[in-house]
């Protein structure tokens, strides 16, 4: 999946709240999307999908996402390398409080968030952070063939560990944690950190779960 996923793998409730999915709904519609060269034409899943890399690089291994052993191989407990990052603005803050509702004061009121807020100025919202996933795409050396399409599936852990500030660039690393052959599908369940650059703690802890179905077509 990416940088994201890179060769150990685009991390609350069994799927995602109401709430999430409100706020990614909104983030799409706020944030313009990136799209970067190596981008076009590939499948994309919810978030950072598994093994989602460049269809030019030929030494990419390529894996079906029902070859269960092969992909197990790719657990493992280091990180991918870096995601490209992300610079968090307060026109984009101010755009996803409006779509949201969320309008707290820590978010959008500049000046009093500098005289009474302990971060010294705005920060984001927790949930646009998390919604941001599916820009912090990269590169690495593997990626997922021949599914059909990819679903979300929820997730097992969600943590806002350290506020986001204004301004400040965010970019993201994963591991692959496991891989379980489902009734409909394969899941691949990844840990996806979320780190402000430069900083060592993590912005955002989420352990995601995504279902990958097989081809399906409809007379």
């Amino acid at each position: 999946m990416t940088r994201l996923l890179a060769d150990h793998a685009d991390p609350v409730s069994r799927a995602m709240t109401a709430a999430t999915l409100a706020e990614t709904a909104a983030t799409r519609q706020a944030v313009r999307p990136f799209r970067s060269p190596a981008r076009a034409g590939r499948k994309d899943g919810p978030g950072p999908p598994a093994g989602t890399l460049s269809r030019e690089d030929p030494t990419v291994d390529e894996i079906r996402f029902d070859d269960i052993e092969r992909l197990k191989g790719k657990i493992g407990v280091t990180f991918g390398p870096w995601s490209e990052s992300v610079e968090i603005t307060q026109d984009m803050i101010n755009r996803f409080a409006e779509l949201t509702g969320d309008h707290q004061w820590i978010h959008v009121d500049v000046e009093r968030a500098k005289r009474e807020s302990p971060f010294g100025g705005t920060i984001a919202h927790g949930f646009l952070t998390l919604s941001l996933l599916p820009r912090l795409h990269g590169s690495a050396s593997w990626k997922l063939s021949g599914y059909g399409n990819a679903t979300n599936y929820g997730a097992n852990k969600l943590r806002f560990v350290s506020p986001v500030r204004t301004g400040a660039k965010i970019h993201a690393r994963s591991r692959l944690l496991g891989v379980e052959a489902k009734p409909k599908g394969t899941q691949i369940t990844q840990e996806i950190n979320v780190h402000v650059v430069g900083e060592d703690r993590p912005a955002l802890i989420y352990e995601m779960g995504v279902l990958y179905h097989p081809p399906m077509t409809r007379g």
